[in-house]
């Protein structure tokens, strides 16, 4: 299960920029060192630009895990090819330290 925080759409480069901003402010706000707020942030902006330059009707979700000790950021958007080019990288989760 996991907790819903927040969903950011996207449809252009500005999206794309809030979503980078909102991922490193979360990250922050839940303790991530500086370090990995960056990794988050820039991981969260390549794959948020991938959605909105080869998707459609994109969007980043960030979730904690019920035990609030995972933070849980997928892309999403509705073009296939884009889910299986980046299968592997378009969800992921981190733990602050």
């Amino acid at each position: 299960m996991k907790m819903p925080l927040l969903t950011v759409s996207l449809e252009t480069e500005l999206d794309v920029v809030a979503a980078r901003q909102r991922a490193r402010q979360i990250a922050r706000e839940l303790g991530f060192e500086q370090q990995d707020q960056t990794r988050i942030a820039t991981a969260v902006s390549e794959i948020a630009r991938n959605a909105v330059s080869y998707g459609r009707n994109g969007r980043v979700e960030f979730a904690l895990s019920d035990d609030k000790q995972l933070l849980r950021v997928a892309v999403k958007d509705s073009k296939a090819a884009i889910a299986r080019a980046r299968a592997s990288a378009r969800e992921f989760s981190a733990r602050a330290a």
